[in-house]
């Protein structure tokens, strides 16, 4: 199954307006590409008027329960003009990422060398990623939506397609990464840029495919807040 990460608008990922890396390059050499998803349906995506009702509806909602602890509402485009940027880091590579995040929490603990099978049970994950725990990286670790606005908690939330998710500022993600980096692997951008577009493969060490996750998340980070634009998962 991939992995990609977007950034952009509700309104277009949900209404498919976009392409991941696959489809792009599909697209670009003419090979043909079927996307298979975990909760793949045969149904349309609803019309897009509709999609964009439905979340300005859900944000609004979140500014309502979040009133009294925003500085200022929640807001971002959902125009159709609205711009998107995604890239695929693959599973290993954001699984290392966050397995590399949680080691630099726990550096009594010996990393493993690569990435491990299971590595949702790795004991320095748990410790960083569980309930009640305490990290430098919660919205790398614990968050797995991202919003734009000035905001430094995280909080929980039904999605669109009502899956719980805990959301982070795209701010605190940012600066997360970039305190990885200058903790760990010390990158300048110029490295960054090479490892972005590096591809390990699965069997690669943890560090070399957490460089790679570090290199896209970055850089897809930085685009969210510059341009103040939502970023999630996709798989």
């Amino acid at each position: 199954m991939s992995f990609d990460v977007y950034v952009g608008s509700f309104t277009r990922y949900i209404s498919g307006g976009w392409e991941n890396v696959g489809q792009q390059l599909a697209r670009e050499t003419g090979v043909p590409y079927q996307l298979i998803r975990a909760d793949e349906t045969e149904e349309a995506p609803p019309p897009t008027e509709d999609v964009r009702g439905q979340v300005e509806s859900w944000r609004d909602a979140i500014n309502q329960g979040l009133s009294r602890h925003l500085k200022r509402a929640l807001a971002w485009d959902e125009s159709d003009e609205t711009p998107y940027f995604t890239d695929r880091p693959g599973w290993s590579a954001y699984a290392s990422l966050l397995l590399h995040a949680a080691y630099d929490d726990h550096p009594d603990m010996k990393k493993p060398a690569s990435l491990p099978e299971e590595w949702g049970d790795d004991e320095a994950y748990k410790l960083s990623s569980g309930e009640d725990t305490t990290t430098r990286y919660p919205a790398l670790l614990v968050a797995d939506l991202w919003l734009p606005g000035e905001f430094d908690f995280m909080f929980g939330v039904q999605d669109l397609g009502e899956n719980p998710r805990k959301i982070a500022s795209c701010a605190a993600l940012l600066e997360e990464l970039r305190e990885l980096n200058q903790r760990t692997f010390k990158a300048t951008p110029e490295q960054l840029d090479v490892w972005r577009e590096a591809l390990p493969a699965e069997s690669a060490p943890l560090n070399d495919q957490a460089r790679v996750g570090l290199a896209i998340l970055l850089n897809l980070a930085e685009k969210a807040v510059q341009h103040q634009l939502p970023m999630m998962l996709d798989y």
